[in-house]
């Protein structure tokens, strides 16, 4: 699926902006939630984040990284050594 935008618009991300969405109105709602974004270089997953950090107002969207065989453990790592967010 490409990352095509028209006037700073996803194109072709429908199903993936409505999870979003879901994942947003639950959070804004008091219902936590996390999303994995996994895919080849290319694919679009920066911009479905910073299209997520536009469209929820008073939310923080929070990113980190890691191989696949250690994403749990580098991101727990990663969000317990950001300032406001560690343990």
């Amino acid at each position: 699926m490409t990352d095509a935008r028209t006037d700073g618009q996803l194109v072709g991300r429908q199903t993936e902006i409505g999870h979003l969405a879901e994942l947003t109105a639950a959070a804004c709602a008091g219902r936590g939630g996390a999303l994995v974004l996994r895919g080849d270089a290319g694919m679009g997953k920066s911009s479905l984040l910073d299209h997520a950090g536009r469209t929820a107002p008073g939310l923080r969207v929070v990113r980190v990284s890691g191989a696949q065989c250690k994403l749990g453990i580098s991101s727990r790592r990663q969000l317990r050594d950001r300032p406001g967010l560690g343990t």
